[in-house]
């Protein structure tokens, strides 16, 4: 294996490795004892991924159930050097500008006509949730909900096209003033 493409593979004392508060992936006591029955049978063969300060950023319930196993050091992956997109540390939105986080969602396929062949037509919802920083007002918020409006009504690429933009609503949020617009698009 060429070391110079692939990080390499250190052992770290697991009593070291910190857990991210906020991991959205919550392991069952069950689901812990099944990771521990596998690692005491094939090893312990996925390294868990680290950022520079030993913090966990994939592998929570790998060093949950070696904790069970009384395993004193695991085989970690040290990715700090990929900034926090390619990591998939868990996004912590800007406090001083404007942001969106962006859902699609397939929702259902009908069937839509006859011809040569049969033809079938897929609908789903885009999902936009537009945030400002409180101290920012919410003309910067209408506006960032305008120009994603503008940019989605009556929009037709290829196969998809977009046939209604709902209006916003107001999103609670104790740091930012908050909107969510829905899009419903179909495919041909």
């Amino acid at each position: 294996m060429n070391n110079s493409i692939s990080p390499p593979i250190k052992k770290i004392n697991t009593s070291d490795l910190i857990p991210y508060v906020n991991n959205s992936r919550i392991h069952s006591e069950e689901q812990v004892l099944q990771i521990a029955a596998s690692i005491k049978e094939f090893g312990f063969l996925n390294p868990i991924i680290i950022d520079g300060h030993n913090g966990i950023i994939a592998g929570h319930g790998r060093v949950m159930a070696a904790k069970k196993l009384k395993i004193k050091e695991l085989p970690c992956i040290d990715a700090s050097h990929l900034s926090e997109a390619q990591n998939g540390s868990p996004f912590i939105p800007p406090i001083d500008k404007p942001w969106c986080r962006i859902s699609i969602d397939y929702h259902s396929t009908q069937f839509s006509g006859f011809g040569n062949r049969a033809k079938f037509r897929d609908f789903g919802m885009i999902s936009i949730q537009c945030f400002v920083p409180k101290n920012t007002g919410t003309l910067v918020l209408m506006r960032v909900c305008q120009e994603w409006r503008d940019l989605l009504e009556g929009k037709s690429i290829e196969h998809l096209e977009v046939y209604i933009v709902h209006a916003p609503q107001n999103i609670d949020d104790d740091n930012f003033y908050g909107k969510i617009m829905r899009a419903e698009f179909r495919v041909n």
